[in-house]
């Protein structure tokens, strides 16, 4: 992260005004444990075959309990934002910066997706160029085509990151 934000400044937001350091670095922690639970899923499914939430009631609780304190704790950040303002958030801005943190790390997401699913299909194409970049763009697009397909023939390509992009 320490080497994107000096390529990449925009990750750097200076006006920002943390007040809650501690709780942030929660988030962070509970961020991993949900890594975590994503990755005894990941195994399980490479093991068995068979995409399903873990057996293991310490990695699904991991998971579990994880995300909705994460949501809890952003719920509470975001409204006491609200409170410090008064009320009066710039939406535009707002909308701006959920923008420059979430949009660069989809796409990273989505370009790693692209090259593991190359990878498992021996860096051949497997079907027409229009239906290989018709997929990618699909990704680009956050779900908004309402339809998830491989890529290049790769059908597990959706599980590389869970299936969801909402994590991100």
């Amino acid at each position: 992260a320490s080497a994107i934000s000096r390529v990449w400044p925009f990750f750097i937001d200076g006006s920002r005004e943390t007040t809650y350091l501690p709780i942030e670095g929660l988030r962070g922690i509970l961020a991993l444990s949900v890594l975590f639970h994503h990755g005894n899923i990941h195994y399980t499914f490479h093991k068995t075959g068979t995409w399903r939430y873990p057996d293991s009631f310490f990695y699904g609780q991991l998971g579990t309990i994880s995300v909705t304190l994460f949501f809890f704790i952003s719920g509470f950040l975001f409204w006491s934002k609200l409170i410090n303002k008064q009320g009066k958030i710039n939406v535009l801005e707002f909308f701006k910066g959920r923008i420059r943190r979430i949009v660069p790390a989809a796409y990273v997401s989505i370009g790693i997706i692209t090259l593991i699913a190359l990878y498992q299909t021996d860096f051949q194409l497997k079907v027409s160029l229009f239906d290989f970049f018709k997929s990618i763009a699909q990704r680009l697009v956050f779900g908004l085509s309402f339809s998830q397909t491989s890529i290049n023939g790769f059908r597990y390509s959706d599980l590389i990151n869970a299936g969801v992009f909402w994590t991100l």
